[in-house]
């Protein structure tokens, strides 16, 4: 009897680690366990309030549930009542006169819910934390689809659209509300350039003749200013121990030291400028001689040198060390024109099986 009670805990436990084993474990089955008691917990929210069914049937709706994918939503088999756990309150939404501020992440197990109208999404619910939407009471009235997305220039954009359209197993999800007749994007890097506080030219002067002179050059183009990528190298500094008289101005590293020019801007511009091929071949004549003069004022630089401030401890500042150009790095006066690149626009639509 002993050695058959013996046998029986045997296979009694090893069904357990079995099923402990198909769950992922102890530590998976109780980080489900907790997934369940909050999705259990969240307020329950009508589905047809959140995506405004009543005002009119929306073109399609899709969720996708964490890990196991996307889904399009039957609203015609959807009962009316149906609701689903929806976390609210948040202090995010606060801020946005009480309406639901979607939060996107890459996490897979993150959950999205979208109407869309006209090939655009209407209402967007997202949340990188699963466990504050439960779109599980969805899923009995939905079909899994594919979430193709893709970058595509503005003719594949309009073939695309056309392709769709005729296509029953597939329908739009997003694309561009509008597109430029523009199909590149050149990136001109043009040398530092800075600006003092009551000197002329200003700013914008300065930016609206270099825009002038070279949409003069090229046609049909449109261009925009953009401070390079981690480069802001303006700060306050308010004393090493941070209780200083605040002093304004543009980072430098000189003279084995760092610090900061009082009344001095800096801005570190990229130029973007977007073009049809005509004028984006007239890239190659365009004369950038003495075209960021207006913004390299080395004499009025080297004056205000003379009333640096010194930061002894840069790392405490909020500007990171390699934003602080040095001298040499502010007189370098090349200019760098990247590879073009083509203009793309994102698009979204799903396949349905």
């Amino acid at each position: 009897m002993t050695k058959r009670v013996l046998f029986g805990g045997i296979i009694g436990l090893t069904l357990l680690a079995g099923v402990l084993l198909l769950m992922g474990g102890p530590q998976q089955s109780l980080r489900s366990l907790r997934d369940a008691r909050a999705l259990a917990a969240l307020p329950q929210v009508s589905v047809a309030s959140l995506l405004q069914l009543e005002n009119s049937a929306p073109d399609v709706v899709v969720f996708q549930d964490g890990g196991e994918g996307w889904f399009e939503l039957d609203i015609n088999a959807l009962p009316a009542d149906t609701q689903i756990g929806f976390h609210t309150g948040r202090m995010i939404d606060l801020f946005a006169s009480g309406d639901h501020v979607p939060v996107y992440c890459s996490n897979q197990s993150a959950k999205v819910l979208w109407t869309v109208r006209d090939a655009h999404i209407a209402e967007d619910y997202a949340f990188c934390n699963p466990r504050r939407m439960d779109l599980g009471p969805l899923h009995a009235f939905s079909t899994a689809v594919e979430m193709i997305e893709q970058d595509l220039s503005r003719d594949a954009v309009l073939e695309l659209s056309a392709d769709v359209a005729a296509d029953p197993t597939r329908a739009m999800v997003s694309g561009p509300r509008s597109m430029v007749p523009y199909t590149q994007r050149y990136i001109l890097t043009p040398p530092l350039m800075w600006y003092l506080d009551g000197q002329t030219p200003r700013r914008h002067e300065v930016e609206d003749a270099i825009e002038t002179r070279i949409i003069a050059h090229l046609g049909q183009a449109q261009m925009a200013f953009r401070r390079r990528p981690n480069s802001n190298p303006n700060l306050t500094y308010r004393g090493a121990d941070g209780q200083g008289v605040p002093v304004s101005g543009m980072a430098i590293a000189h003279n084995g030291t760092t610090g900061i020019l009082p009344g001095v801007w800096g801005e570190p511009y990229e130029i973007w400028v977007d073009c049809v091929p005509e004028a984006c071949a007239n890239i190659a004549t365009l004369d950038l001689g003495e075209l960021f003069d207006g913004g390299r004022d080395l004499a009025g630089l080297r004056g205000a040198l003379r009333h640096m401030v010194e930061t002894p401890n840069p790392e405490g500042t909020p500007t990171p060390l390699d934003w602080y150009p040095t001298l040499a790095e502010l007189e370098a006066d090349a200019v760098r024109i990247a590879e073009p690149i083509e203009i793309t626009y994102q698009t979204r639509y799903i396949q349905r099986p």
